[in-house]
């Protein structure tokens, strides 16, 4: 079997070949939302999709359940229960109702409306209880940002519902019962417009209440609020990411190992990756700036340990308006992975081949059990999908490089 492999520091960063996935609705299905979590309880990690259609009106889930060898068995089927086109358009994942079942929480692909789908532990799904219910139609998956996590935000044990709150462009959240109901929406006071904003949830400071850290790409800034465990924030710190940068994605983790968590942006706008290291005192050191040197910039980032050396990596897609702008949507079949050397820096960045055009979703776990980090990667033009399978020697043999993995999930 042919293999490509790069040579990072003493562990070789290896994929096999593309495989290509079969998990599209239909030829004229355009990818909408995807998630990867174990959903039917058996220890293996699945794989649910979302697609706009707008000739069927599709607004199903999609299900696959990992066989633990890299391959997924056929599609189930879960009506969401939404009408007119409204497919669910961004996912998180957890257990809302604490019955030990993976449920969902999504943001809707017109309207931007916001809802769970109770997961009842054998890969299916009920159709989805709306939280909010906007009555027209924001098409705010093509001119917003979306954006929607979980934590527990309150210190109460119950998971809470976080998100970009498209019909006023601020930050809602909803506080969990922990029984699959919320409270009403509770709106945080913001300083600026959040619907260009993307975010992650975590506690940066080390207190055990969590945060909330934004991108503002308009304003080319990140923002950072430390919460107060009751569902409050303090006001937010500011930390510039460059003039014309327009910061996307946004993930957290320790990069350089001194037990502070850190946090990586996308700088879109200037075709670089954005570190900002944590400090003991609330703080952030200046950022250190790491170019991609390829021709698009990146967008949808994400992180873990690929190359099994103990280190946390980086891969990313590209930003797909800058495909269309040179005329290549079609032949743009690639990721790119940026190692990371442990003290915080990352080497420059590796292109990986696929079969994906314009890769819109990367998932990342290991789906053949064999100890290394594999990628799953759908993309904006129908079919096409693949699976990238990790054989870097160090991984597949380091079953503790499963540790290493980003706190966030962007799409």
């Amino acid at each position: 079997m042919n293999c490509f492999s790069f040579l990072v520091s003493t562990c070789q960063l290896m994929f096999n070949e593309p495989t290509s996935l079969s998990i599209t609705n239909s030829s004229d299905s355009d990818f909408s939302a995807a998630i990867v979590n174990d959903f039917n309880g058996d220890g293996l990690l699945d794989l649910v999709t979302t697609y706009t259609d707008f000739y069927t009106v599709d607004t199903n889930l999609y299900v696959f359940l990992g066989n633990g060898d890299g391959n997924f068995r056929e599609k189930i089927t879960c009506p969401t229960g939404v009408n007119n086109y409204d497919v669910p358009g961004f996912l998180a994942t957890a257990d809302f109702n604490n019955d030990g079942h993976q449920d969902l929480a999504s943001m809707n692909y017109l309207s931007g409306s916001v809802g769970i789908l109770v997961g009842e532990g054998n890969g299916t799904f009920e159709t989805m209880q709306l939280l909010t219910s906007n009555t027209w139609y924001l098409f705010v998956f093509f001119f917003e940002h979306p954006w929607l996590t979980t934590s527990d935000l309150n210190g109460d044990s119950y998971i809470d519902i976080v998100f970009i709150d498209v019909t006023s462009c601020s930050i809602g959240l909803f506080f969990g019962y922990g029984n699959g109901t919320f409270t009403t929406q509770i709106t945080l006071p913001v300083i600026d417009d959040f619907c260009f904003s993307s975010g992650i949830i975590a506690d940066f400071n080390g207190d055990g209440k969590q945060d909330i850290a934004v991108t503002l790409g308009q304003k080319n800034y990140m923002s950072v609020m430390f919460g107060y465990k009751n569902g409050s924030f303090e006001e937010p710190m500011i930390l510039s990411t460059g003039d014309y940068s327009s910061p996307t994605s946004i993930i957290a983790n320790d990069f350089n190992g001194d037990k502070y968590l850190d946090i990586v942006v996308a700088n879109t706008g200037n075709y670089n990756i954005g570190v900002f290291l944590g400090n003991a005192d609330r703080s952030f050191r200046a950022q250190m700036i790491f170019p991609i040197k390829t021709l698009y910039p990146p967008y949808s980032m994400t992180a873990a340990d690929f190359n099994g050396d103990g280190q946390l990596d980086i891969t990313f897609t590209i930003f797909p308006d800058a495909v269309v702008n040179h005329n290549l949507y079609s032949s743009v079949n690639f990721v790119y992975v940026m190692t990371g050397y442990g003290n915080g820096s990352f080497g420059e960045s590796i292109q990986v081949s696929t079969w994906t055009s314009n890769p819109a979703y990367i998932g990342i776990g290991d789906f053949d059990g064999d100890g290394g980090f594999d990628l799953i990667l759908l993309g904006y033009v129908p079919g096409n999908d693949t699976i990238l399978l990790n054989t870097s020697p160090c991984s597949i043999h380091n079953s503790s490089s499963q540790l290493y993995s980003s706190t966030t999930k962007f799409p």
